[in-house]
């Protein structure tokens, strides 16, 4: 399920929306290692199935904005695409985010769970064709 890319520095950090708030701090660590000047969250769904309950009462993206902003994240280096409803969604709704904020960033650190690395990468190679792509994940067990 792992691809295995070796990170390194990419114009923006894309988050994809997750019931796991462990993937928002992963990406926030990456940012403030220096890793991209930019923190991108995507998400619309407040998740209300029993199995992936969450508690919080605002998207995925604006939730995983909000921790940033609390640890210390500038701002004006994040960006909020909080209409996305799956994976498909996220790199469609962030392309016209991006287009209609002028933004054309052309490399990426694209962060999700462990298990869902090879699904976001599919989707962005066939989404999104002419941008590069490093996958990765936080370290969280497959047991949680």
């Amino acid at each position: 399920m792992l691809v295995g890319h070796e990170l390194r520095q990419a114009d923006c950090i894309f988050v994809l929306g997750s019931y796991d708030i462990r993937v928002a701090d992963y990406a926030i660590e990456l940012y403030k290692q220096g890793y991209a000047p930019y923190l991108l969250f995507s998400g619309g769904v407040i998740q209300q199935n029993k199995m992936l309950k969450v508690y919080w009462d605002e998207t995925e993206a604006d939730t995983f904005a909000s921790r940033a902003i609390e640890q210390g994240v500038p701002q004006a280096k994040i960006l909020i695409e909080n209409q996305a409803m799956n994976t498909g969604e996220n790199f469609t709704c962030t392309s016209q985010l991006l287009d209609a904020l002028g933004l054309n960033f052309e490399s990426f650190i694209l962060v999700q769970k462990p298990f869902m690395e090879r699904r976001v990468l599919a989707t962005g190679l066939k989404l999104w064709r002419d941008k590069e792509f490093v996958v990765t994940s936080p370290p969280i067990p497959c047991a949680e």
